[in-house]
C-alpha cells in the first residue's frame, strides 16, 4: 500500500507548465530520490507535498488513501 500517491498532478506559473500529469507512489520501505535540472519542478513538487502549493489538476493521497488535496474536493467546498 502506498504511503504517498500522486495522481495526474499538474501545476504551472504565469501560463508555463512546471509539472504535467505527474504520477507516482511511495510505499513503505521505498527510497525516493528527486533529481532534475534547475527549474524542472523539484521544489514545486516538495511544496505541493507539504501543502504549501496546490496543484492545478490531480490529487495527492497520504497514508491510507485520505485525500490530502484534490481539485475535485476543493471545488466541492468552493475554495
Amino acid at each position: 500500500m502506498a504511503l504517498i500517491a500522486c495522481k495526474n498532478l499538474s501545476l504551472g506559473y504565469d501560463g508555463h507548465k512546471i509539472l504535467e500529469n505527474l504520477n507516482f507512489e511511495v510505499c513503505c520501505g521505498d527510497y525516493l530520490c528527486i533529481i532534475g535540472e534547475n527549474g524542472s519542478g523539484k521544489t514545486t513538487l516538495m511544496n505541493m507535498l507539504a501543502g504549501i502549493y496546490f496543484p492545478d489538476e490531480g490529487e495527492i493521497l497520504i497514508a491510507v488513501g485520505f485525500p490530502f488535496f484534490s481539485v475535485q474536493r476543493m471545488q466541492k467546498i468552493e475554495i
